[in-house]
């Protein structure tokens, strides 16, 4: 199998949403495969110690970090539609996604369970999320 690019994914220490996830945790490291491998994989984490997340290319000696408060996004997902994706829309990507998430799951699942995030009229959230690009 061919590979396209060696990066390093390192997020602060977590809790997986469930066992199965608990490789991606321990695995700070990760070449990813071309399209033609069909690999997709979504990572739900929770109990977050702080907010950020870091995707490095070492071949190229920079990244890109994505800060946010974890009060705010207690859980973060990452998803990686390295061409497997079968469903819209996804279907056809290839990529990898990092996102601050104020649940586990859907908003439909979220509000079902009483767990989503919600401002009474009028109110205000206001938040903070920074993206930078590293340099090594």
């Amino acid at each position: 199998m061919d590979f396209l690019v060696h990066i390093s994914i390192t997020l602060p220490t977590a809790m997986p949403h469930d066992e199965s996830q608990a490789l991606f945790i321990a695995e700070s490291e990760r070449t990813v495969a071309l399209a033609e491998a069909g690999s997709h994989d979504d990572v739900f984490l929770t109990d977050l110690t702080s907010g950020w997340a870091e995707v490095v290319n070492p071949a190229l000696e920079c990244g890109f970090r994505l800060d946010w408060d974890p009060a705010v996004f207690g859980w973060v997902i990452s998803w990686q539609p390295y061409g497997g994706a079968r469903t819209m829309p996804l279907r056809g990507c290839y990529g990898l996604g990092i996102e601050p998430w104020t649940s586990d799951g859907n908003l439909e699942t979220a509000v079902s369970r009483g767990d989503a995030a919600a401002l009474p009229p009028h109110d205000v959230l206001e938040t903070t999320v920074i993206a930078t690009i590293t340099t090594r």
